[in-house]
């Protein structure tokens, strides 16, 4: 039969060879590329014998087919016989045939020779699980692997936040400040001790200095961080800061004293074991300037006990302390929110284990008086699991990925009623005293009497 040339509408030009009836369509603007064609059983062609054309059955089975289609050259003709066509063959041998079920369109890049090459997929795709997934090129093996192993997957295992607002207290340094000595120092001149001993006719003022005094020459290790944080954080937890100034009358000696919120603070620092339950409690962890077989274990507490630590401290609803300095200096301050998470990555430059399986843990443990005092930590915990019946049981090695963590953390617990008894830090301050004079100050009255 003759051959002829047709154009589409949309200008594409189509090949038509007629050989009894089966019609054979090329296009040639199709690009090599791969594609999902299902493949149908085909009907077996007859053969004509007043042509020389020879039709080929390739009966298969009903299956997905990975096809690469091959740019095809434009057919050459045989001008001199008008039953005889000559077409370039296609080449089919890159037909890539799964036997699996494929839910998720992915990238593959093929090199020329996959011949003896096995890819299986063992991993999650778009949150489904794909497991030994072969897929078959002319009989060969070809292996997909970890297609997805760079995803990051996050779980939420603790957060809390205390019902109570915390406040902002000073350190008090021990240490003699030059200048501004009044808002840094206990036994500073014209301070709250300075006034209270005015008010009362002691010498608070003068024990202080002999107990708690560090000249600004002192060579001491804890010279530039010894002071009254402790004290500071036990009452950002527990008590709201001083709201007005209140003038004191002392009847049995006509003296009459006005004390700043900033004087009232400084007495309510010396007064403060006598504002907290004796009976109750809270220490966990090690301090490292301790005498202790960790002291020198900067990495304790390691992630996994940070995190049991901070477990037992959300049974609480108030704010708890924390030493957020892992070296021989203390540094106490309130928190009162903390969020956990588990992570799968960790995008924090490290050394990460060869073996075995790592999560993460990310800590955001956050406080609202100190914000500046914030901590962002990572650490790791990795576990190996025994292959066989005779290793040993689960292994178990963590660390810490951020430079700096947490020492140890505490809490403490107001007490019911009024403070009472000499303060504890200094006896010559009556604790009844600075009690009512706090109180006071969160009135609006400005004048106490005793």
């Amino acid at each position: 039969m003759g051959a002829g040339c047709s154009t589409s509408n949309s200008g594409r030009v189509n090949h038509t060879f007629n050989n009894d009836d089966n019609t054979q369509l090329i296009d040639s603007n199709r690009q090599n590329r791969l594609c999902l064609t299902p493949i149908l059983e085909e009907p077996t062609p007859t053969n004509n014998a007043t042509n020389n054309a020879t039709n080929t059955t390739n009966k298969t089975e009903n299956r997905l087919c990975l096809t690469p289609i091959i740019e095809e050259q434009t057919p050459t003709i045989n001008t001199t016989s008008n039953t005889t066509t000559e077409i370039e063959p296609v080449d089919t041998n890159d037909t890539i045939t799964s036997f699996a079920s494929i839910a998720t369109v992915a990238t593959i890049v093929t090199v020329p020779d996959i011949d003896q090459q096995s890819i299986t997929t063992n991993d999650t795709i778009d949150g489904q699980i794909v497991e030994n997934t072969e897929v078959t090129l002319d009989n060969n093996k070809i292996n997909i692997e970890s297609i997805a192993s760079n995803k990051n997957t996050v779980e939420n295992i603790l957060k809390w936040k205390a019902s109570t607002p915390i406040f902002r207290y000073h350190w008090w340094p021990m240490k003699e400040t030059p200048t501004y000595s009044v808002y840094n120092n206990l036994y500073a001149d014209d301070g709250g001790l300075d006034k209270y001993d005015t008010l009362m006719g002691v010498k608070s003022k003068e024990y202080q200095k002999r107990n708690y005094f560090k000249p600004t020459d002192s060579c001491e290790l804890d010279a530039d961080w010894a002071g009254f944080c402790d004290k500071a954080t036990i009452l950002s937890c527990l008590y709201e800061y001083p709201k007005h100034p209140v003038k004191v009358i002392n009847k049995s000696n006509n003296s009459e004293i006005e004390f700043t919120v900033f004087n009232i603070e400084a007495l309510m620092i010396i007064a403060c074991e006598n504002s907290i339950k004796r009976d109750r409690f809270i220490f966990l962890g090690e301090r490292n300037n301790s005498n202790h077989l960790t002291k020198n274990n900067k990495s304790e507490p390691l992630p996994s006990d940070l995190l049991d630590m901070l477990k037992v401290l959300t049974y609480c609803n108030t704010a708890f302390a924390m030493d957020i300095d892992s070296g021989p200096a203390v540094w106490n301050y309130s928190y009162d929110s903390i969020s956990v998470h588990k992570h799968t990555k960790c995008n924090i430059p490290h050394e990460k284990p060869v073996s075995g399986h790592t999560v993460y843990l990310h800590f955001m443990i956050q406080s609202t008086a100190y914000p500046e005092k914030n901590q962002d930590l990572w650490g790791y915990i990795n576990t190996k699991h025994p292959t066989c019946f005779y290793d040993f049981p689960t292994v178990k090695t963590e660390g810490w990925i951020t430079k700096e963590h947490p020492d140890f953390v505490w809490k403490h617990y107001a007490k019911a009623g009024p403070w009472k008894g000499k303060c504890d830090i200094n006896p010559e301050v009556d604790a009844n005293i600075i009690y009512k004079i706090y109180q006071k100050s969160m009135t609006d009255s400005a004048i106490l009497e005793l």
